[in-house]
């Protein structure tokens, strides 16, 4: 929150949160709707990340009311286990609204609501929500609603950022208006061949939403390596207190979401790379892609899957991308370096502020952090080192990506590199994982959309604007992956000369 609140330090952050209180209240219409449920539990995994007290508030006494309430509660405490739920509204500092019922509490309210793949969230009254199948609406709704509470709460923090008010956003065509699209989803949408490479904040808010849609069945493979830690709860949906203290897969935890579901999730505990290896002569089809740096995507983009749905977050948006190969950008042309980079052993040098040599040294042999190495950090750089010790046994490469990028002690020096420094927050991973599992329910299901430009970006923290999508074109050095004649060449070998059916022309 330090990084997204230029205003804010660390400290007296802290001692504010401390004090924060949402009330969450809706009504017997949006416990009866199919929507107004995947709204609330959203904004309930969302809110409980960030604000000590949540008080899920039933506004009448209908059994559904007041049943899934006590629902929200428990997940509530599952994420945390000490929060407040008996809030009252002159200690709230904000009330977020399902249903067609206006609270009138005296303090800030936002509205939220859905209809299909329409997202609403307001300010001026209740906005309601539908009984169709579809989910995609509801969640996108609750990640708006979220960042407007949010931008509420710390206006004083964000300066230059407009009031909340008025948002709309189509999620199918992804655009700043009602879905002129039947709401309904059609059955027997296959996940077959598709794998979601990264299960992290991004990868898991996907695979949420996709597990609440009726139509989808078939094998979806997920591929990531790491457990859950405690630094993940910050902005994990789906995540628990007990994911974190039974050390469990990220692949675990998000096969625990399709239980019950007609999906088949198949989750491997390895890197991309490695489960390529293990898999030799696999020709992989679509590849949704939610993975943390520029590097791990080129490389990815290398192995030549024969379409690629890319998702991310960075400072000032979030969004995703469409790519084929042969034709307009890949994915590896939105992430290729202009010009020289630094090596990942001057960055960490460079922000630990020790001999180059010895970080290159350390990288080489996989060596370990041990405790004098953390002292030696704190030393130099003048972190506590009682901070630092719980990335103690850690690889160097675990402690710059978690210890440095992933958290405030080294201040905000250490931002810049996209994807792969800035941690975001819940709600705008969140919507970055909505958008993601639309693409591929869009892309299986055939759903008839307007013709795509490669590139579509959202900024929560200000209102959303016209224009959500951008064009984009090979990258313009002509050297990378996609212009080179041996990896095309290597590309039709393995799919043919035509493009897939998601890629887009520049």
């Amino acid at each position: 929150m330090a990084q997204v609140l230029s205003r804010a330090d660390p400290e007296g952050l802290r001692a504010r949160l401390s004090t924060l209180a949402v009330i969450l209240a809706f009504d017997r219409a949006a416990a009866e709707s199919t929507e107004g449920p995947v709204a609330l539990e959203l904004a309930t995994d969302l809110l409980a990340r960030v604000y000590p007290g949540l008080s899920p508030t039933p506004l009448d006494d209908a059994p559904c009311t007041v049943a899934l309430a006590e629902r929200l509660r428990k997940a509530a405490r599952a994420i945390h286990p000490q929060i407040e739920m008996k809030v009252r509204p002159g200690k709230a500092n904000l009330c977020l609204v399902a249903g067609e019922t206006n609270p009138r509490l005296g303090i800030p309210t936002l509205f939220m609501g859905s209809r299909g793949w329409t997202a609403m969230r307001g300010d001026a009254g209740p906005i309601g929500s539908s009984s169709s199948d579809n989910p995609f609406g509801a969640a996108a709704a609750a990640c708006m609603a979220a960042a407007g509470a949010f931008r509420t709460i710390f206006a004083d923090s964000l300066p230059g950022a407009p009031p909340v008010g008025l948002a709309v956003l189509d999620v199918l065509n992804q655009e700043t208006r009602a879905c002129p699209a039947e709401a309904a989803l059609p059955s027997g949408i296959n996940l077959n061949g598709i794998h979601l490479v990264g299960l992290g904040a991004i990868g898991r808010s996907a695979a949420w939403t996709l597990a609440r849609v009726p139509g989808v069945q078939g094998r979806l493979v997920g591929v990531d390596p790491e457990k859950i830690e405690r630094t993940n709860l910050q902005r994990y949906v789906g995540s628990t207190q007990a994911d974190r203290e039974k050390a469990r897969a990220k692949t675990r935890s998000v096969a625990r979401m399709f239980e019950g579901t007609a999906v088949a999730f198949e989750g491997h505990d390895v890197t991309w790379g490695r489960y390529l290896r293990l898999n030799p002569g696999l020709r992989p089809g679509l590849v949704a892609v939610a993975l943390d740096t520029a590097a791990d995507r080129i490389a990815l983009q290398a192995s030549l899957p024969a379409s690629v749905l890319n998702a991310w977050t960075q400072p000032g948006d979030l969004g995703v991308s469409r790519h084929g190969f042969l034709s307009g950008p890949c994915l590896a042309c939105l992430y290729l370096p202009d010009g020289e980079v630094p090596s990942l052993s001057k960055r960490i040098a460079d922000v630990l502020k020790l001999p180059e040599a010895d970080i290159r040294k350390m990288l080489h042999s996989g060596s370990k952090v041990d405790r004098g190495f953390l002292e030696r950090v704190s030393m130099a750089t003048g972190v506590e080192a009682a901070e630092l010790r719980r990335f103690e046994n850690a690889s160097l490469s675990e402690f710059y990506a978690k210890g440095v990028c992933g958290t405030a002690y080294f201040g905000r020096a250490t931002r810049g590199e996209r994807g792969a420094t800035a941690v975001p927050m819940a709600f705008q991973s969140a919507l970055a994982g909505v958008l993601l599992a639309a693409e591929i329910v869009a892309e299986q299901a055939r759903i008839g959309r307007a013709a795509m430009p490669p590139v579509t970006s959202i900024d929560l923290m200000r209102e959303m604007g016209t224009f959500l999508k951008k064009p984009a074109a090979k990258h313009p050095s002509g050297r990378c992956l996609c212009q080179d004649p041996v990896f095309r060449a290597a590309y039709r070998e393995k799919h043919g000369s035509g493009l897939p059916a998601s890629a887009c022309a520049a």
